[in-house]
């Protein structure tokens, strides 16, 4: 495996974040504080787009 091809990307804008100020939230890599939320906001908006099933599964 080749380290360092991927670098600091943002999760949501996909630029590139400098050094020392790279905000790590849920796994993942973003500039600002704006971008972790809006990515949260996106995971919660698929948890309530997926159907429950019935039974002890979910």
């Amino acid at each position: 495996m080749i380290f360092g091809l991927v670098g600091n990307k943002c999760k949501v804008c996909g630029e590139k974040i400098e050094k020392g100020k790279v905000i790590a939230r849920h796994g993942k890599k973003f500039c600002s504080d704006k971008h972790v939320e809006e990515y949260r906001q996106e995971l919660i908006d698929k948890e309530k787009s997926v159907k429950k099933r019935g039974g002890c599964c979910g």
